[in-house]
């Protein structure tokens, strides 16, 4: 069976290369909060880089299907016909 590459969103290297930039770009942050939140996107994108290569290690599509969350039925509102409506 001959494999495909994965789409470009999906290579790790692509994320790692984000991550650097997105650590770089904190180190120059005066701002504690403002590093920080550089600093949390910078470990999500190292963790999508994972993410990508064990999706390209077991050969898995990367589109999951999810089952919808159940929602309850709307109420209808019943009218007797016979009944007249003023």
């Amino acid at each position: 069976m001959k494999s495909t590459p994965a789409p470009s969103s999906l290579q790790s290297s692509i994320w790692r290369l984000r991550a650097e930039e997105t650590r770089a770009l904190a180190e120059e942050v005066v701002d504690p909060q403002a590093k920080g939140v550089l600093l949390e996107i910078a470990k999500r994108c190292e963790r999508v880089a994972r993410l990508a290569e064990l999706v390209q290690a077991v050969g898995a599509t990367p589109y999951l299907t999810l089952p919808l969350p159940s929602r309850p039925r709307p109420k209808l509102l019943v009218v007797d016909s016979s009944t007249p409506l003023d």
